[in-house]
Order: C-alpha cells, then structure tokens, then sequence
C-alpha cells in the first residue's frame, strides 16, 4: 500500500507524531493533494501538538519566551505596551503560536534540553552525558529555566522604573514549589558560570546573576564567560533576585532553602518524631506552665486508643491548627511547604488559639473572663485558684511579655 492511499485519520495521527516542523514540512510536500488536504482540515490543532512534541508539557512558557525575544529592547514607554503583545501562560498557547515564534521556540528548546543533560549530569547521574531525569523532573526543570528566561527577557524591556514590579506580579502568581524550582536552577546557573570561569583560569568575580539561559550554556560549551560581561556592572539592577526574595519572606517569614527538608500536608505525621518533645514549650508566655490551661493539650495529644495508636494524628493536629481562626495579619497557608523553624513559628502563634476553640467546643464549658495579663500571666504558674478561675487563653492587655518568649 502506498502512503498515499492511506486512510485520512492514519496519515492525521502520522502528521501528529512528527517531532519537528522541518519533518512536518517536507510531508506536506510530497503529496499537495492527500496528505497537504489533511493538515489543511485542522492546521492549527496539528501545529500545536508538533510544538508540544518538541518543548513538551512547558509549551505556553516556552512560547512567551519567544514571544518576548521578538519585542526590541528598552522601546516601550510602559509595560502595559508589553502585556499587549505577549499573553499571559494560560493564553499562551491560543494567542502566540504564530509561524514567527516557531523559529525561535525550536531554537530555545534545544538549549533547555543541553542544559537539561548537563543538570542531569551534574545531580542525579554522573555516569550519563544525556539527561536520566524523570518526565516530572524533566518538565520542572523546564517550567523554571523558561522562566527565569522571560523575567529576564522583561527585565531588559520594560521601563526601568517599572521593572520591579512587574517581576514582582510574575513572582507572586507563582506557588511555593514554583518558586524553589526557579531557585534551584538559578543556583545551577550560577554554578556553570563559576565553572566557566575556572575552565578559562579568570579569577571568578561577583555577580548579580540574571544571565540568560542561552548565555550560560554558551559560556558552559565555550569555556568563556564573555556572554556574562554585561551583568557584571556594579549597578545592575537586581529585580529578579529582589522579587523572588520579596515573596518568598512574605509567604515563609525566612529565605533558608532546605530542599527536601520541608513539611507539609503529605509528610506531617512524621513531624511526631520531631517535636513531640518540645511542643509544650512552643505555647507562648507562662502557658508552658501553667497549673490549668495546657493540661488538657497534653492529655489529648498523648490520648491512645486500644490498639496503642495515638487517637491525635500529627496530620490532624496540623489541619485543625491551619483551620483555626487567627490575626488577619497572619498569613500561613496549609497547601505551602514550610522548614521546621517556621513551623515552630506557626505552633507558637497558633497552639493556645486551638486550646481556646477546643475549650469553647465543650459542651459544659463555662466562659471565664479574662486575665489582663493573658498568656503572659506568671500567677497562673503558682496559685491554682487564680488559674482555675480567669482564662489565661487570651492576648496580654497589660505587663510584660515572658522573658524567654521574644515572639
């Protein structure tokens, strides 16, 4: 049988299958009548899939970075100019593959992926030239460099007084594992061009880092760090670094990144083996020892059925403390990931806040005023009546807070 004479809906899945547009091209040529009629039923749903065959799930980030390549640089007066031209990721896709970003996407593809092996390489398995990541890990990888590649890209665009914030809006949109994606290849980045600079027996100088990830596989490949010469000025801005560094406080209170020494919902239960000990201290002011309030937390959390389980899961605990009502102000969100430090943070602000809803949840429970010195009260550490008769669950109005509890 010949390939022309092939049914239509077979010669439609061969032209999805093709893995580049130069393939797709000669196709289309050797047969106007049959096969070029076919991809003319539906061009543009075709064209998508041949795009996803070559960048994979990152498409809609992978297209803003081509599409942002096109726009001249320091030319727009505002960045709303720019917002015009390129859409956000969740139109990517519909509004920008276009014949002339194609080019450029196969083009930046191919350095992601050479970038991709050398990471490969250099972190999960030396003895491979050509990358071993997973599909997860090679789509992650991905999503951050095209990324890091576009908050550059509009960097260099977009007014000057305008830069920071506009990295910043990217940045916010982004979640907690998103961003230590992007940190993480920064930091890789960063390493390369160190690499470069021993390679070329430079001495290795200070940079605030914003090269783009065409210039640091180039530097990488040529042993020369010409590419980075324009970001070595004293007085680059450093609006990436800023943005990321602005979030990241404003969402986890420290910049520490501890890679997999993070807690959150999945792995919460395995916060037992860590705090058990020290989670009674973790209540704030005189709480710790107090003759009333906390022993009906210690009762509950050392509760064990008959099967000698602990009738108080870790994980419970956690999603009844994130649940609890708290200060507008405060800002903790239980789908986030956390190091243990901010979590004792958390436990602190939020432990004597679920002792409060507990109580109120009782059935004979019998409100107590309040002492004005709340939580911070040390009579309710050595006289039983004063303690059994005020409610010590409640923010200081009056004295001074506890002398080892500066939070």
């Amino acid at each position: 049988m010949k390939f022309t004479d092939l049914p239509s809906d077979v010669v439609d899945r061969i032209l999805i299958s093709i893995s580049d547009f130069q393939t797709l091209s000669a196709s289309l040529r050797t047969s106007k009548r049959d096969i070029y009629d076919i991809f003319q039923a539906r061009p543009k749903s075709i064209v998508q899939i041949i795009a996803y065959n070559i960048t994979g799930p990152t498409l809609a980030q992978a297209l803003r970075v081509a599409s942002m390549q096109r726009l001249p640089e320091f030319l727009f007066t505002s960045s709303q100019d720019i917002h015009n031209r390129v859409a956000d990721e969740a139109h990517a896709i519909e509004k920008l593959l276009t014949r002339d970003n194609i080019e450029a996407l196969i083009q930046n593809a191919n350095v992601v992926s050479k970038l991709e092996d050398v990471f490969s390489q250099r972190y999960k398995d030396r003895k491979s030239a050509k990358s071993t990541l997973s599909c997860a890990e090679s789509e992650r990888f991905h999503r951050a460099t095209y990324r890091i590649w576009f908050l550059i890209l509009l960097q260099e665009r977009v007014p000057a007084h305008e830069a920071r914030d506009e990295i910043l809006k990217v940045a916010e949109d982004l979640n907690h594992a998103e961003l230590l994606e992007m940190d993480r290849v920064r930091v890789f980045f960063q390493e390369l061009y160190s690499w470069s600079h021993v390679a070329e027996f430079e001495q290795l100088s200070t940079l605030r880092f914003d090269a783009r990830p065409d210039q640091v596989l180039q530097a990488f490949e040529e042993f020369n760090t010409l590419p980075f010469e324009e970001y070595r000025q004293d007085d680059a801005p450093a609006h990436i670094n800023d943005a990321l560094n602005d979030v990241w406080c404003k969402r986890h209170r420290c910049l520490v990144v501890k890679g997999i020494q993070l807690w959150g919902a999945s792995n919460w239960d395995l916060l037992r083996g860590y705090i058990s000990n020290e989670i009674f201290i973790l209540f704030p002011g005189y709480l710790r020892n107090s003759l009333v309030e906390i022993q009906p937390f210690k009762e509950r959390i050392r509760e064990r059925d008959d099967d000698l389980e602990p009738t108080l899961s870790f994980s419970r605990l956690l999603e009844e403390l994130f649940d609890v009502d708290a200060e507008a102000d405060e800002d903790w969100d239980k789908t986030q990931w956390y190091c243990i430090d901010c979590l004792r943070t958390f436990l602190k602000h939020r432990l004597w806040r679920l002792l409060l809803q507990w109580k109120l949840q009782e059935p004979n429970y019998q409100p107590k005023r309040d002492c004005w010195y709340g939580y911070d009260c040390r009579t309710q550490t050595h006289r039983l009546m004063h303690a059994q008769r005020l409610n010590h669950l409640c923010v200081p109005t009056r004295g001074d807070p506890a002398p080892f509890d500066n939070d």
